[in-house]
């Protein structure tokens, strides 16, 4: 999914009172299994959708997400693979976080998304965005594989 189609999801999801939402950041992680002549692979990809600059005033509410992704090409039945993605956004002294976690046994596609919300207590601070991305197959891991990232914004004054 492109971002500029993620963003629009976004924005048409969240309350039409604009003033007093602010879209923080938009990250994404994605993870997929694959068995190619008898051997299987796993993939995990951390990446960012968008990161506009955050203006607004005290009071107002900045949300942050993470689109997650997951895809287990191997045929029906396969071995449990375990896809988990994370969330956490540190801003003005506090953090929260989210997270999610399924499992697929083969010919899956699927997403989820994680969500974030701050209200804006103080400006000209930072929001510090941190997120995953992993995979593992088995038990003990036939293949496993994470990703992460991390970035910030600027939560400043209109």
């Amino acid at each position: 999914m492109s971002g500029a189609v993620v963003l629009a999801f976004v924005l048409a999801s969240e309350p039409t009172v604009a003033s007093d939402w602010h879209l923080g950041t938009i990250v994404g992680g994605s993870t997929d299994v694959n068995t190619v002549f008898g051997t299987t692979f796993c993939r995990a990809h951390a990446y960012i959708v968008a990161t506009p600059a955050v203006v607004g005033h005290v009071g107002d509410d900045i949300s942050f997400w993470h689109n997650a992704t997951w895809w287990d090409n191997r045929s029906s039945g396969a071995p449990t693979a375990t896809h988990t993605f994370t969330l956490d956004v540190d801003y003005d002294g506090s953090s929260d976080d989210d997270w999610y976690q399924t499992q697929t046994t083969g010919n899956a596609h699927d997403g989820h998304t994680l969500n974030v919300t701050f209200t804006i207590n103080n400006l000209n601070r930072q929001a510090h965005i941190n997120w995953t991305a992993s995979v593992t197959v088995g038990s003990p891991p036939v293949c496993t594989d994470s990703d992460s990232g991390y970035t910030w914004v600027w939560v400043a004054r209109t």
